[in-house]
């Protein structure tokens, strides 16, 4: 698969769920949080990553959308693409068919519960309690948590 065809599958299911396109990522805001979806294309090889970036409200005085995409800091960052690598990587024997179809299960299946869930303040504690997500301190008092 072609990196502009990649690209076009990941815009299209980032549309299924809603989500707006901001430049080159897309995103959704609710009353506690504003949560990134970004696409990264590697340096050294036809890999993609996918980032879940999620800043939980109220927001800095100064953020600033822009510099929030460019950067790998926010309250908490997720690299979905771990959850299922072989999707990413344009060189290996997966066709344009196939990758289509694991693709779109992976955004109805993996990408659209971690969204629902960074959207909210007590479904994050909730992630954080049950799953292998790790809350720093400062973000852990962003939501109340001692």
């Amino acid at each position: 698969m072609e990196s502009k065809d990649f690209r076009e599958l990941i815009e299209r299911n980032s549309k299924k769920l809603q989500l707006e396109k901001y430049k080159t990522t897309y995103y959704t805001e609710s009353a506690d949080s504003i949560v990134f979806l970004v696409l990264i294309k590697s340096n050294y090889s036809k890999n993609y990553y996918l980032r879940l970036k999620t800043e939980i409200k109220p927001l800095e005085k100064d953020f600033n959308k822009e510099d929030f995409i460019k950067h790998d800091i926010s309250d908490i960052l997720v690299s979905l693409d771990s959850e299922s690598p072989e999707i990413f990587d344009l060189e290996n024997h997966l066709t344009d068919f196939e990758r289509g179809e694991k693709m779109n299960k992976f955004f109805a299946n993996n990408v659209e519960q971690w969204i629902k869930a960074m959207l909210s303040k007590e479904s994050i504690i909730e992630k954080s309690n049950k799953e292998d997500l790790v809350l720093l301190p400062y973000t852990k008092s962003k939501l109340g948590l001692k």
